[in-house]
């Protein structure tokens, strides 16, 4: 019998907790009866977000032969002129990430003191943790080479070539991902873009490998982009970032039937409230990816029965290259994530 009152409210949050992370299975699963599929293999689900110790990562550490820690979440920055990720902020990450203050903040978030960071926030449950970040560009330097104007941060989960998922082993099976997410901060001035995307990195099997990354926030960026599917290459990868919608040439959003959960569509401006997002890429989205790609200077199978996944995740940016004389662009963005899975479909 529970009888002191934390105690009921703590059981009636670990129960709603539970409740909460079996019906995003149950309609992960009803969707996929709802369409004809037999069943879900997880490559990744929620997990318990207790420190962020050993999850933290620089690009150019990664660079330069660090591991990284595999099929678990982790986070990465790269920034020009920052310092390193190695102690906790001064400022609350959370208020601006749209997540509550935590304790004790030393385990829970990393920084530089006034700039950029990371937190996460432990919950009640493994479906009920969260993460989130904050980037700011005014105690960053700008740079001289064009190339180095960006502040980025990530959260990913990596596999190794040999262990990477393979979503379209069948004919009929495709690869699904989802999540919820929240941008109440994004505020650019003087010409800086920030987007946020989801990441998927797609490897044919052959040592080649390209982004597919569709945006879900473009701030900053020429009225109607939020609407346009964009090609191009980032250190020489090609990627491919193509807008949330129904049904596209590249991937199709869905929605749960058991939650009510409605996918939403890529936007220019921030939101407060968690926005649940859920694509799948099927065989044929899969082949006109590759297709688009060599007719662009691509070289990639076509056998996509041996393509596989290596990266999921979610990343942000700030880009500071539209620098004009006098004027330095400046960006602000801050954003929380939760709930994040990635499955095939068969």
């Amino acid at each position: 019998m529970l009888s002191h009152p934390r105690l009921r409210r703590v059981a009636s949050l670990l129960a709603r907790a539970a409740a909460a992370a079996l019906a995003l299975l149950a309609g992960t699963a009803a969707q996929a009866a709802s369409q004809g599929w037999s069943g879900i293999e997880y490559f990744y689900q929620p997990e318990p977000l207790e420190s962020l110790d050993g999850r933290v990562f620089s690009l150019e550490s990664l660079q330069a032969g660090t591991p990284r820690p595999l099929g678990t979440l982790h986070f990465v920055h790269g920034e020009y002129g920052y310092q390193a990720f190695s102690a906790a902020p001064g400022w609350s990450v959370g208020d601006d990430a749209g997540l509550s203050a935590i304790e004790p903040a030393d385990q829970k978030q990393r920084g530089p003191e006034e700039c950029s960071a990371f937190q996460v926030k432990a919950g009640p449950g493994p479906a009920a943790g969260s993460s989130g970040w904050v980037m700011k560009t005014d105690c960053a330097p700008l740079s001289d080479d064009p190339a180095h104007r960006f502040v980025n941060m990530q959260a990913n989960v990596t596999w190794s070539a040999g262990q990477m998922p393979r979503p379209w082993v069948t004919a009929s099976s495709r690869f699904g991902m989802e999540f919820s997410l929240r941008i109440p901060t994004a505020k650019m001035q003087s010409g800086a873009r920030g987007y946020a995307t989801a990441q998927v990195a797609i490897n044919d099997g052959d040592g080649h490998f390209f982004w597919m990354q569709p945006p879900l926030l473009l701030a900053g960026f020429p009225s109607g982009a939020e609407r346009k599917d964009a090609r191009g290459f980032d250190l020489d990868v090609p990627y491919i970032n193509p807008v949330y919608r129904g049904k596209g040439r590249y991937l199709s959003t869905f929605d749960n039937p058991v939650t009510g959960q409605v996918s939403h569509l890529t936007t220019a401006r921030p939101w407060s409230a968690w926005h649940w997002y859920a694509f799948t890429i099927s065989r044929a989205q899969l082949l006109s990816a590759i297709t688009d790609l060599n007719a662009n200077g691509g070289h990639f199978s076509g056998d996509v029965a041996r393509y596989g996944v290596s990266l999921i995740g979610v990343q942000t940016e700030i880009n500071r290259q539209a620098a004009k004389p006098g004027r330095t662009p400046e960006g602000w963005l801050g954003i929380g994530l939760k709930q994040l899975y990635a499955y095939r479909l068969y």
